[in-house]
């Protein structure tokens, strides 16, 4: 028999990015997490309750260790029949014969410090009392879990790849190598097998079909192998089939999720767009103006449409993450593909054919997109992106000359004052380009940053307990932070700094090569001998102000010093006005840092059309070619019909946002395309004025990286509802 979906616990951890470059992006990760939670808890397979199947990832923010440990910790003490742990991404060899597994912030040079190690898994299953323990691994080197996992309890562990092997996930791919053969031997089951499959059936099936230098590794005892898992689904004579009435109500269920969040977000779309009526937890209402405190506040009323409202809020986050604006745009796509498919699978389509004829139909319009970007060359082309992204002239205004002056690679400061007005100025300060790695590094998580005012900095070759104990005592003398830059750091000195986090001494690490520390010690105020400054009272000209430590970037600024040459950064003071709150003043602050985000990628990538005009374009491309002969379409646009039926929801789809703006600007919305289909493309209603006219040449623009970013994730999110099936 099956274990008690009603008494076991899975958790699904994947991380698909990293802060170390040295760790390759995996995106596919999220595909397999996303299809093994469909599979377990699907009742034709398993049927474990969804909320006993929990996934842990970083679509929506970096994932941490500590968030990793909880759940392995809490699931441990809750599952009393199955305990199953399945992980996809990085897997670091560390000797004797460990491994780490790597989340969002662990690096290849000190992956303990951050990462979660082998022991740690097996120590969360030494804990449980569930009846057996199955560990699945999908990384590299993940047979060396082998040599850890050995429990006088019942534990199976599937390793994708033998010790001393890398684990396959080719570039493109909807799974990782192992993740594909997983899933396809989860939901198409053994021929010739057994009704209930167990991990060893489900291993020696795989194996069947790999080499041997990557074919998976199986250990187990007390016969934690032997346990069924999932019911064999070719025992039937085929795979569960996808458009079945039960899994059409269920995504109905999810249809209406999404058109629930999708609606109001609806209505905030464009510069005529109005507020909407969201509900809220406890059964309050609140008006609501933007994308990402709809996404943000917004509460199913109903637990089934929960699904559907879940995937558009990772929509809206995943956007503002990746380009910070366009999120709107975004959801009005999605919704209308969503909504296209659902109706082609209520038709009886095939679901693989539909989503690759609509990624073929996204890839016309990425190239389309391509086509019609322009370069930006004045500084009104500037200032009409700001003003997109922030809708206050003043504010945008300021982020323009901001970015006109540093340009690309360069850096910008966005502060909030209270006073009543938005200000520019430019302090003395500089960029370091490093990787911020420790400790737990951001005082400001919703940000992703942190920040500190008048730390203690320490720069030094390489940071260990010897040169960080005199600065360390410093600062918790002195109660302030404390900065590090270094090339190399030892793990005990970043645990040190951890252990000092947690007792209120603020401090971050951040790794740069050896020629940027060189330019740190010659251009920046740093007193005693070039190696750390500890900041005397009162503050002499030339003391540190700030530190700002991303990902990725760290900006330092200082007091003026009179010095010639000194290095300025601009910081834009976003201020308030007689009415403001607190939270409007934060909201102006995500719009500065929308808009200069949105300008710097319009400088190195160019601007589209803008009022929906660029996606249009392309959607009247694609539909005049589909409308036409068969044999007079390109290539490889002569595709099967199944999908075919892809590429015209795609074709569709395209539309929505130009339809949407005009809808809520009170414009017949077919009327207004019937007109526009008489003249050239890129022509479009300029919404301040009513005017029909080119849209670039009235300087109404969107960035292209911000457009093309919100196709790319109105598809993902359009595939995951369709693997739901």
């Amino acid at each position: 028999m099956l274990p008690d979906g009603a008494l076991s616990q899975v958790v699904l951890i994947g991380v698909s990015t990293f802060s170390d470059p040295e760790l390759p992006p995996l995106p596919m990760v999220i595909n397999n997490l996303d299809a093994l939670w469909q599979t377990f808890t699907h009742p034709d397979w398993w049927g474990i309750r969804g909320a006993h199947c929990r996934r842990l990832d970083d679509r929506d923010g970096p994932l941490s260790a500590d968030s990793v440990r909880e759940t392995l910790d809490d699931a441990a003490s809750r599952a009393e029949d199955l305990f199953l742990v399945y992980y996809a991404g990085h897997g670091i060899p560390q000797d004797p014969g460990d491994l780490v597994l790597a989340v969002s912030q662990t690096t290849r040079k000190v992956p303990r410090a951050r990462g979660v190690s082998i022991g740690e898994v097996r120590d969360a299953f030494l804990n449980s009392r569930a009846r057996t323990r199955m560990l699945i691994l999908d990384c590299c080197f993940s047979g060396r879990a082998l040599e850890n996992m050995g429990l006088d309890k019942p534990t199976a562990t599937l390793a994708s790849v033998p010790a001393t092997s890398e684990a396959g996930a080719p570039e493109g791919e909807e799974f990782t190598e192992f993740g594909g053969h997983l899933v396809r031997v989860l939901r198409h089951g053994v021929r010739n097998g057994p009704a209930l499959l167990t991990l060893q059936d489900i291993a020696a099936e795989i194996q069947a079909v790999t080499s041997e230098r990557g074919s998976p590794r199986l250990q187990a005892s007390l016969g934690a192998d032997r346990v069924a898992l999932v019911r064999n689904a070719a025992k039937a004579g085929s795979s569960v089939a996808l458009t079945d009435r039960r899994s059409l109500d269920h995504l109905a269920d999810v249809v209406r999720g999404v058109a629930a969040i999708a609606r109001p977000i609806h209505r905030t779309l464009g510069p005529r767009g109005l507020a909407a009526l969201i509900p809220l937890e406890g059964g309050a209402r609140r008006e609501e103006s933007d994308a990402a405190s709809i996404a943000r506040s917004f509460h199913a009323e109903r637990q089934r449409d929960e699904i559907g409202v879940s995937q558009m809020r990772q929509l809206v986050q995943a956007v503002h993450r990746r380009v910070g604006d366009g999120a709107a745009a975004a959801v009005v796509l999605a919704y209308a593909l969503i909504d296209g498919v659902f109706e082609a699978l209520r038709r009886d389509a095939h679901p693989g054919e539909l989503m690759e004829g609509m990624q073929l139909g996204a890839r016309w319009a990425y190239h389309e997109l391509t086509r019609q970007a322009v370069m930006v060359k004045s500084n009104k082309q500037l200032l009409a992106v700001t003003s997109t992204a922030t809708r206050d002239p003043t504010l945008a205004a300021i982020v323009a000359e901001a970015v006109n002056r540093v340009g690309i690679g360069g850096a910008i400061l966005i502060e909030e004052t209270y006073a009543f007005h938005h200000e520019l100025e430019r302090v003395p300060g500089m960029r370091i380009p490093g990787e911020c790695v420790a400790p737990e590094p951001f005082t400001d998580r919703e940000r992703g940053e942190s920040v500190l005012e008048y730390p203690l900095f320490l720069v030094v070759d390489e940071l260990v307990l010897q040169n960080l104990q005199p600065a360390l005592d410093t600062a918790i003398d002195q109660k302030r932070p404390l900065a590090v830059l270094a090339a190399l750091a030892q793990k005990d000195a970043l645990e040190v700094l951890g252990a000092e986090r947690h007792r209120g001494v603020d401090s971050v690490v951040v790794l740069a090569n050896p020629d940027v520390l060189t330019e740190v010690r010659a251009r920046a105020p740093i007193a005693g001998q070039g190696r750390w400054w500890a900041g005397q009272l009162p503050r002499p000209p030339g003391s540190l102000r700030k530190i700002v430590a991303t990902r990725d970037q760290t900006v330092i600024l200082w007091e003026p010093d009179g010095r010639d040459g000194t290095p300025l950064v601009p910081v834009v003071r976003v201020g308030v006005d007689t009415v403001d709150t607190v939270d409007t003043v934060d909201e102006r602050r995500r719009l500065a840092e929308t808009a200069v985000s949105v300008a710097l990628s319009a400088i190195d990538e160019g601007v589209v059309p803008g009022g929906g005009i660029a996606l249009l374009t392309a959607h009247r491309t694609l539909r005049d070619m589909l409308d036409g002969p068969k044999e007079q379409r390109p290539k490889r646009l002569q595709v099967p019909d199944g999908q075919l039926v892809g590429l015209r929801v795609m074709t569709h789809a395209l539309a929505a946002p130009a339809l949407q703006l005009w809808q809520n600007a009170r414009l017949d919305a077919e009327s207004t395309l019937i007109e526009l289909r008489a003249r050239p493309a890129g022509d479009g209603v300029d919404l301040r004025d009513g005017e029909v006219g080119s849209m670039t040449g009235r300087g109404v623009i969107d960035s292209l990286v911000v457009v093309r970013t919100g196709l790319e994730e109105a598809l993902s999110v359009t595939q995951r509802f369709t693997q739901l099936a």
